[in-house]
């Protein structure tokens, strides 16, 4: 990678007119400055706390151990800083290279260009950054961040994705999906999102070629272009499964009416986890809102941590036993309760959605346990449904042959 020309970095420029007394410090002090290269500073703040958390100094106790000037703390080891506490997340972060400035008394003092800030800045920033730097494509875990990626990628020739979208309106104008031919509908969907995922490539080579290094990489633009194109899927794919599976959908919802006023404990939920779960019946709510199977994946995700954050929580205020450990059995009826508290409209559907055609590498990952969570929950509450459809033929709603014979024979009778 060629070293740019600090001297036209704008963090640099600004940290020395914007906050002289930081700059002056750290020259004066001979402490090291850590400038965010130029192509990362996409939404960074360029203020003091910025500035502030960018100055550092070896700690005179610990080897390694680096201070920032408002107290944070880092370690820097082999060319990486690696972000601990005070920072708001966590980074590892490469130096690119470094260069020694002078003070006023001609003392020494290092200035490092580092890859991507220690703090702040924009995630589109901070991905490209990481990329450059040799780390490959970051996975996108919603719709809106494979867009943003795909962005910032500019790419100059899309045009397989236009091809993409035209076969899927084709598909779905010629393909009917039914019970028993799931797997087959899903692998016509696999063909054209691989085909368009290798298309791109193709294309785009010049810039993908070296931003796609290993297999980690190539599954992740392999997954960001398949959410990106099940956006146009998606709406058509849920409506034919609706369809399909509405008297479960209607079995499911009768099931979770019913168990409105259940306890976790009810569910099977360990009697001692006496916590609330609000925050995750919330979160779960608009599922079927959501516009592809990556970002209902990812809700389940975030239901899931939101659900063990809350218990322990509880164990912090006294709801849960300290000593309690959250299984993969526990978590199971916490999942159903919070199912029936949200009451997420089509739940079989979307269920069998994600089974389907939740993507790639599903199956064995985090992912697919969150999936295969929710298609247990929905098949318990299957079983705890029923259709209130009434009997076709009774005395209170007889057929219309059998009354047209009953009037007969009413008539007859009178007759006689």
């Amino acid at each position: 990678m060629e070293e740019e020309d600090l001297e036209h970095n704008e963090f640099l420029k600004a940290l020395k007119t914007r906050c002289p007394d930081v700059y002056k410090k750290a020259a004066t002090e001979q402490l090291v400055i850590c400038v965010p290269s130029t192509g990362t500073l996409h939404g960074l703040a360029l203020n003091r706390s910025t500035f502030e958390a960018h100055v550092i100094k070896a700690s005179p106790f610990f080897a390694g151990i680096f201070e920032t000037l408002c107290g944070k703390t880092l370690d820097f080891e082999d060319s990486v800083l690696e972000t601990k506490k005070g920072f708001p997340d966590k980074r590892r972060v490469k130096v690119l290279f470094e260069e020694l400035h002078y003070n006023s008394d001609f003392k020494p003092f290092r200035v490092l260009c580092i890859e991507k800030p220690l703090q702040g800045g924009s995630q589109v920033a901070l991905d490209a950054a990481t990329r450059r730097a040799g780390g490959g494509l970051e996975e996108g875990k919603t719709l809106q961040a494979c867009q943003a990626l795909l962005q910032s990628l500019k790419l100059h020739d899309l045009t397989p994705l236009s091809k993409a979208r035209v076969a899927i309106a084709d598909l779905f104008r010629s393909y009917v999906i039914a019970k028993g031919y799931l797997d087959h509908a899903n692998s016509k969907l696999l063909a054209i999102f691989d085909s368009a995922s290798n298309n791109l490539l193709e294309a785009n080579r010049q810039t993908l070629g070296r931003l796609i290094p290993g297999e980690k990489s190539k599954t992740a633009w392999r997954r960001c272009v398949e959410t990106i194109l099940m956006e146009d899927a998606h709406p058509k794919l849920i409506s034919s499964l609706a369809g399909l599976y509405r008297e479960e959908d209607q079995r499911v919802a009768s099931a979770m009416q019913r168990k409105s006023n259940a306890t976790p404990a009810d569910l099977g939920a360990d009697s001692r986890i006496a916590c609330g779960l609000d925050k995750a019946v919330e979160l779960l709510a608009p599922l079927d809102s959501l516009a592809t199977p990556l970002d209902k994946i990812q809700l389940l995700q975030d239901v899931a941590n939101t659900i063990s954050a809350l218990v322990e929580d509880g164990k912090k205020k006294g709801t849960v036993p300290a000593n309690l450990t959250l299984s993969a059995d526990d978590l199971l009826p916490l999942h159903i309760f919070v199912i029936v508290q949200a009451k997420p409209t089509r739940l079989y559907t979307n269920a069998v959605l994600l089974s389907y055609f939740g993507g790639v590498g599903l199956t064995g990952s985090e992912s697919g346990f969150h999936v295969a969570n929710l298609m247990a929950s929905a098949d318990y509450l299957l079983s705890q449904g029923h259709t209130p459809t009434p009997p076709r033929h009774t005395l209170a709603n007889p057929s219309p042959t059998a009354a047209a014979a009953s009037a007969a024979l009413e008539s007859e009778e009178a007759s006689a």
